[in-house]
């Protein structure tokens, strides 16, 4: 589907400068929004990018990415909210989006944060523009402080059993923990898609631009693990070999979250169980559900556990 793109760069000096990009697939697009996040780390610049896509004979906004660098100032500032303005005011699609690129290193392209928003929470995007245009300028407000600090920290207990709060800037009880061969990473989601923090958890890690390109279950097959946390769920993907770094981390995380249910009275939805890569869970995840274990007699579920550790893996449990 073709798509038109206003690109429109405010520079530190407060110039703006404005681009129209034709886009004819998907990959041009992603090329584009990599052009940006280089730009913006390199030439400290603003860049707002508003996608607009062909619909009965004219053109509706379907995406919109702002993109921050580290430094702003009182010069490109006012440009920036003028353009925000606008947007509610333009007609858009149902799937329109509004995602922000917050860079946080003169020195690091990876460290980074992205947040996206819905149509619906156009409110949100503003106010979390304004939070984080507050944190660069130094003038943070104690609610907003709040808000950035919760933001930022892993909370493995909190993201398992309590409910997302609505708040403009939020990981949604989300989290994703990396375990290398020879270190763990527990990292809150503040980039709105798990694969996207693997990807620059790894990339950091093994100093290595590659892992930008690699899913999940590539990451596996590198002898890493990867571990997802969301509200009620926990997932690991890993590979059939672990070393006995990986193997005690998985050990004591098993434990932790055990004792958790228990505290909580609750299970999380796969009872604590490891899933573990993409391969075989089309055809156990069904089982591994709550409401499908508990139908499970203990005979059937030692069955089900000894039919999957044959077939893929390293020895795993169910505790239910």
């Amino acid at each position: 589907m073709l798509t038109f793109c206003e690109v429109y760069e405010i520079k530190d000096n407060g110039s703006l400068v404005h681009q129209g990009v034709v886009l004819n697939n998907r990959e041009e697009k992603a090329n584009l929004e990599h052009i940006i996040h280089n730009n913006t780390f390199e030439h400290n610049s603003i860049y707002v990018a508003i996608f607009l896509e062909e619909e009965n004979e004219s053109f509706v906004v379907s995406n919109v990415l702002t993109s921050l660098p580290v430094l702003v100032n009182s010069y490109n500032i006012p440009k920036l909210m003028a353009i925000i303005g606008r947007l509610k005011g333009m007609q858009g699609k149902e799937r329109k989006s509004y995602a922000i690129l917050n860079l946080k290193s003169l020195s690091d392209i990876y460290d980074f944060e992205y947040l996206e928003f819905s149509k619906e929470e156009i409110s949100y995007y503003k106010e979390a523009i304004e939070t984080i245009i507050a944190e660069k300028l130094g003038v943070l407000k104690p609610n907003q402080e709040a808000m950035l600090k919760e933001y930022r920290t892993f909370n493995l207990e909190k993201f398992l059993f309590e409910k997302p709060e609505e708040k403009a800037i939020s990981n949604k009880n989300a989290g994703l923990i990396i375990v290398t061969p020879d270190k763990a990473y527990e990292i809150p989601e503040t980039h709105t898609y798990h694969y996207v923090s693997s990807q620059v958890g790894l990339s950091r890690h093994y100093n290595d631009q590659t892992y930008m390109h690699i899913w999940v279950d590539n990451h596996t097959l590198k002898g890493n693990v990867i571990i997802s946390v969301n509200p009620g769920e926990l997932f690991v993907y890993r590979s059939a070999s672990l070393n006995d770094f990986q193997k005690n981390y998985l050990s004591e995380l098993q434990n932790k979250v055990i004792k958790l249910q228990q505290i909580h009275g609750k299970p999380i939805e796969n009872e604590g169980t490891f899933i573990y890569t993409r391969d075989n869970v089309p055809g156990i995840v069904s089982f591994f559900q709550k409401e499908a274990i508990n139908s499970l007699s203990d005979e059937e579920v030692k069955e089900l556990i000894e039919e999957t550790n044959k077939n893929y893996y390293e020895p795993v449990t169910v505790h239910k």
